[in-house]
C-alpha cells in the first residue's frame, strides 16, 4: 500500500512512499499463498487475487484485519 510522501513539501509532493506491506499470507489449510491478479473490493476493504501457485483459488483478502476471509 502507498501514500502520499509530504503534502506540504512542494518538492516531493508527487512522490509516494509504501506504507506497509502484506506478507506471508496463508490459507485455511496454512499454506503460504503468493497473491497475482490482484483487485481492491467493496470500497477498498477488500483485495480479491488469484495465488501464483495454483491460479483456480480465488481469495478476498480484508484489509482491516489483515486475514483470508474467504
Amino acid at each position: 500500500m502507498y501514500e502520499p510522501v509530504d503534502e506540504n513539501d512542494n518538492e516531493r509532493r508527487n512522490q509516494i512512499k509504501q506504507s506497509f506491506v502484506i506478507d506471508n499470507i496463508k490459507n485455511e489449510n496454512g499454506d503460504i499463498i503468493i497473491p497475482q491478479n490482484m483487485m481492491l473490493h467493496n470500497g477498498e476493504s477488500n483485495l480479491i487475487f488469484t495465488d501464483a501457485n495454483d491460479s483456480t483459488q480465488i481469495y478476498n483478502f480484508n484489509l482491516e484485519t489483515g486475514k483470508v476471509v474467504e
